[in-house]
């Protein structure tokens, strides 16, 4: 079984991107067992969105972080 944070996360944004697609992407966030969810706000030099997190990924990391404090 996957770690928790890789299972929750894998079941809402489970496609694959190219370089590219980052490129022009509103928003990205990287996710990992001890990074929980880490907002992106620059790739290669080249800013993510407006270059903050958004409010998308600010609420994806709270229900995160209370999904997983269910098990506690």
């Amino acid at each position: 079984r996957p770690p928790r944070s890789t299972h929750c996360i894998s079941s809402a944004a489970s496609d694959v991107y190219k370089r590219q697609d980052l490129y022009t992407a509103d928003e990205c966030f990287l996710t990992g067992t001890a990074a929980e969810v880490i907002p992106v706000v620059e790739i290669d030099g080249r800013t993510v969105g407006e270059g903050t997190p958004s409010s998308i990924t600010r609420k994806l990391k709270d229900r995160f972080h209370a999904l997983v404090r269910q098990d506690d």
